[in-house]
Parts: structure tokens; C-alpha cells; sequence
């Protein structure tokens, strides 16, 4: 299959083929390379391919321009998006079903790169960018990976679908959505916000070298094991939020004094040492 380069010599819009090298559209199973800024300076726009699935669409460092609005997406399905453009807005929508999207640079932006409603991903990998990544709600997003990214921000808006595994050593994860695999927090910071609930009783919530999680969610917690880090509840203002099963480490802070009293371990806390700051008001029982 073709590589096609963006030349941008006729107008801003994706879907022209005199903007494409050879003047050639991109078509199914094609790479489509956005690479360089060409001529214009307006915010590419319009759909690539026509129809069927790009194998893949890399757009380069050296690419400031603008893809999409923040209102409006520019559609590009493709198997893989490999993602490290410089413009200040990026939204992009990619239908190809299980799609993998490589984040490796970005501008500091507050839509670095936003992820459209109609986006199916089986894999997002973050490893670089300065800015913040959304995730829109009624997209599909499986697993994901944060690493060596201190300055990116993850977004992932509530009634996202499928989220499974989460795994980071560094960055901020905003989690709107219940997440069914494990979730490992090496370094950085996540955020559980609205209803999000994290399901898996296997492995669970894991929290090791300096992790920080910040529970704000009314979500249940199946498994949550803190070896290293911290786990606070302190700004949860739910009326219950429950952690059925609990284990604190030598190293390890888990820190539920919020003064309503509106945490629940069902199944109490196993302590191999620590830092283990119940609710206020709660009566300990030890066994």
C-alpha cells in the first residue's frame, strides 16, 4: 500500500487531493504522513479516507497548524495514530475498530489532543506531550499506558466505554469512567472523579513508588493494595463510597479522614504496616 505525504498546496481540507502528494488521496490500507506545515496556517479539517481504514496516520513534531476545532473533529480512521503535533488544538475522531494511538509529544495545551466521541481504541500510550489528552465521552478506549510523561494530563470523560487497564509511572489521570482491569499507579497522580468505580477483585488498585490517588469518586473499589504512595479519600464528599477489600504496606498511606464518615471497608483493612488514617467518628475493631 501507498505512503501519502500532506502538501496542504490547495486548501486546508483533508479530503482534497491536491493537498496529498502526487495528488493522490490517501485511501484503505495507505499511510498518511502530516509531517511538515506546507502552505496555510488554518486548522486542517474534513475526513481521510473516503472509505475504509488507513493502516496508519503519523503526524509529525514539525506540524504547528491546527487538526480540527474543539467543537468539530477531523475524522482520520486509521489502525494506528502516531501522534506528536505542535498546534494548539487537535481533535480528531478515528472510527477504525481497536485503533492503537501513540501520544510521544504535544504542545502545552489545554487540548493538546482530544480523542472524539466516535473513537474505538484498544491502546493509548502516552510517551511525551506537555498538555492536557481527552478522552470524549461515548468513546471506546481499552487499555492505557503513561510513561515518562510528568507534563501530560489524561482526561477520560464519564460514559467512556470498555475502559480496562490502566498503567502509569508518571502524569495526571482524570478518571471519569470505571475502569475493569488493574489499575497500577507507579508515579503521578490519579484522579477518581463522578461515579468511577474500579471492579477488578484480582489485581485491583495498586499503588507503589510514590503514586498518589485522590478518591473523589462515588464508585465502589473492589481490591485497593497501597505498598508505597498514597491513597487519599480526605476530599471525597459523597454520601458512601466503599472499598471491599484493603491492604496497606510499610511505606504505604491510606488517608479517609473526611469528617463525613462516608467510607465503607467492607471487609476491613490488612495492615503489614503503615500510615492509616481511618474516618473520623468510625469505631476499629482489631483482629
Amino acid at each position: 500500500m501507498a505512503t501519502r505525504t500532506w502538501e496542504g498546496d490547495v486548501d486546508s481540507v483533508l479530503g482534497t487531493a491536491g493537498n496529498w502528494s502526487d495528488n493522490t488521496l490517501p485511501t484503505d490500507g495507505d499511510t498518511a504522513i502530516i509531517a511538515e506545515n506546507a502552505t496555510g496556517t488554518t486548522a486542517l479539517t474534513g475526513t481521510i479516507p473516503d472509505a475504509g481504514t488507513l493502516a496508519a496516520c503519523r503526524i509529525g513534531p514539525n506540524f504547528t497548524r491546527d487538526i480540527g476545532t474543539t467543537s468539530t473533529a477531523a475524522n482520520i480512521t486509521a489502525t494506528a495514530i502516531d501522534f506528536s503535533g505542535k498546534g494548539s488544538v487537535n481533535h480528531i475522531d478515528s472510527e477504525a475498530a481497536n485503533s492503537t494511538v501513540l501520544v510521544a509529544g504535544g504542545a502545552r495545551s489545554d487540548n493538546m489532543l482530544i480523542l472524539g466521541a466516535q473513537s474505538d481504541i484498544a491502546t493509548l500510550t502516552v510517551l511525551g506531550g506537555s498538555g492536557t489528552i481527552t478522552v470524549k465521552s461515548s468513546a471506546t478506549l481499552d487499555n492505557i499506558t503513561i510513561a515518562n510523561a510528568p507534563e501530560v494530563t489524561l482526561t477520560i470523560s464519564t460514559s467512556v466505554s470498555s475502559v480496562d487497564a490502566i498503567t502509569m509511572d508518571s502524569g495526571q489521570v482524570n478518571l471519569g469512567s470505571t475502569a475493569a482491569g488493574a489499575v497500577l499507579v507507579l508515579g503521578g497522580q490519579l484522579t477518581l472523579t463522578d461515579a468511577a468505580a474500579l471492579s477488578d477483585a484480582t489485581d485491583g488498585l495498586k499503588v507503589d513508588q510514590g503514586g498518589i490517588v485522590i478518591a473523589k469518586s462515588s464508585g465502589t473499589i473492589a481490591l485497593l493494595t497501597v505498598y508505597g504512595g498514597t491513597f487519599d479519600g480526605r476530599q471525597n464528599a459523597n454520601a458512601v463510597t466503599i472499598i471491599t477489600n484493603a491492604t496497606i504496606h510499610e511505606g504505604g498511606r491510606v488517608l479517609l479522614q473526611s469528617g463525613l464518615d462516608n467510607w465503607t471497608l467492607t471487609n476491613g483493612m490488612v495492615f503489614h504496616g503503615g500510615d492509616f488514617r481511618p474516618p473520623r467518628g468510625k469505631t476499629l475493631t482489631i483482629a
